[in-house]
């Protein structure tokens, strides 16, 4: 997960630092409605009191719409909305038994405010509202299991990359922190790493 993290990174900065000196650049590629569907590597990290604190990565797929809107020659200004199918899961244990938590239905509104390197490619960060179906068992050695579940929501924030390789489809590279807080005295946070492929109408 962090060579993936360190990759998207290093590849952005070196698009940026060949592309700045192009003065006359369009933005017409990243403005309008687009979807695309990738996958997600999520690490879902996991603590509660003296609980051991574990985690997993969970690989789901994810679907997204965005709609780019121009704001200066350079810049677009993109809203969307994301849904992620599957389960994301991580448990916690100790001496006394096991905690798992589950993560279903996720769903993001997000704005991410685009910067165009140059006719292609273009860097943004990203700013989102998540909100997911979470459940929480807890078993241990003398009771039976007991399961909690609720509505989460939570709020994120990450950088990515787009890249067009045909006139009408890119690729698209992002990493995202999500974090939902407390559940029942239970803290998660999500670290997603998302490539996908999309199409622009």
């Amino acid at each position: 997960m962090n060579k993936i993290n360190k990759l998207l990174f290093t590849s952005a900065l070196v698009i940026c630092s060949s592309s700045f000196a192009n003065a006359q650049v369009s933005n017409k590629n990243f403005v309008g409605p687009s979807v695309e569907v990738g996958t997600q590597f999520k690490n879902l990290d996991v603590k509660s009191g003296d609980l051991i604190f574990t985690d997993e990565a969970n690989t789901l797929g994810r679907l997204a719409f965005n709609y780019g809107l121009p704001s200066s020659d350079r810049t677009v200004i993109a809203l969307g909305a994301s849904y992620t199918a599957g389960k994301s899961r991580a448990s916690i244990s100790n001496y006394y038994g096991n905690l798992n938590v589950v993560y279903d239905n996720m769903y993001a509104l997000y704005v991410a405010p685009t910067y165009v390197v140059n006719e292609t490619t273009a860097i943004f960060a990203k700013g989102s509202y998540n909100k997911a179906d979470a459940s929480l068992s807890l078993s241990s050695f003398i009771d039976d299991v007991e399961t909690i579940k609720k509505k989460i929501n939570g709020f994120g924030y990450g950088i990515g990359i787009t890249t067009f390789i045909s006139k009408d489809v890119f690729l698209k590279a992002e990493i995202e922190q999500v974090n939902y807080g407390s559940f029942e005295d239970v803290k998660t946070k999500h670290t997603n790493s998302t490539i996908a492929v999309g199409v622009k109408f």
